[in-house]
């Protein structure tokens, strides 16, 4: 790797491949948003910036008290959450 973190005049993005248990913990302790796309009550992809937590095995997800795509996963449970960093590799889908 040259000198700086750099290689052929990129930035440097990190390590390439799956998270270790360890990694995964600490990345989403790191309170980054999360982005989940549901459908809404006609049927149509709705994607929305969340807050979230992650325990148990799980996510909880964190709306507004009066934001309408609180409902949408009740009524459908066909979602998909993903969080992600900006300019490097790591993300959980």
């Amino acid at each position: 790797m040259p000198e700086g973190n750099q290689a052929a005049g990129k930035e440097w993005r990190g390590r390439v491949g799956k998270l270790s248990p360890d990694e995964l913990a600490a990345f989403l302790a790191e309170g980054d948003v999360a982005r989940l796309a549901c459908l809404d009550h006609d049927g149509w992809p709705y994607v929305v910036p969340v807050w979230f937590h992650y325990a148990d095995g799980g996510f909880y997800l964190v709306p507004r008290e009066r934001s309408a795509w609180a409902e949408y996963p009740r009524a459908n449970r066909r979602v998909a959450i993903t969080i992600d960093e900006a300019g490097r590799q790591r993300k959980v889908t």
